[in-house]
């Protein structure tokens, strides 16, 4: 009973660092898309709040999906990659 407890709490730890991981990415492109629009134009004005606030939610979706799906791929089906380990080695 304990290590399922265990278990949960760690599910909930990656999917959440996922999340955190896919809003930082959300910002870093908002940011690029952001600096090569004023670069490449003469405007000055920054991308509008609700554009970056769809980056961010974007972000928090891609990163759950993806958080879910590497659970799935690394803890359930344990798939450590194990196809590529060996490959070039011999």
């Amino acid at each position: 009973m304990d290590r399922k407890i265990g278990t949960k709490n760690k599910r909930r730890i990656y999917i959440l660092l996922a999340i955190i991981l896919g809003m930082l990415l959300a910002v870093i492109a908002a940011a690029l898309i952001d600096q090569a629009r004023i670069t490449s134009s003469s405007l000055s004005e920054e991308l509008p709040e609700s554009v970056i606030g769809i980056f961010l939610i974007g972000g928090m979706m891609l990163g759950y999906v993806l958080g879910v799906r590497w659970w799935q791929i690394v803890y359930v089906e344990k798939r450590h990659w194990r196809r590529w380990k060996g490959e070039g080695c011999k």
